[in-house]
């Protein structure tokens, strides 16, 4: 297996319709620039971004959304392997 610096590594995440619209929605709060419904293509900072952005948003997340959010963060976490966990961590509600 060939190592790869984590910095380099770019990772594919595919994102629902309907998940999509919760994330984006007011209650959620990412915005339509950070994210796309369909498929993500996310560096090594841009995932780190999103995390740090759902990790905010997840204290004035409504209740009922929070799982989804806690999901969708912890899918980036592993699309980037044991690297990305080290360095931020697995939400846990």
């Amino acid at each position: 297996m060939f190592e790869q610096e984590p910095k380099n590594m770019i990772s594919h995440i595919y994102i629902e319709n309907d998940f999509y619209n919760i994330l984006t929605s007011d209650r959620v709060g990412f915005s339509i620039d950070e994210i796309q419904a369909g498929s993500n293509e996310l560096s090594w900072d841009k995932a780190q971004e999103l995390i740090k952005k759902a990790d905010k948003l997840s204290k004035s997340c409504p209740k009922r959304y929070l799982k989804k959010l806690a999901a969708f963060r912890n899918g980036i976490v592993s699309s980037f392997g044991p690297d990305l966990v080290y360095v931020v961590g697995w939400f846990q509600i």
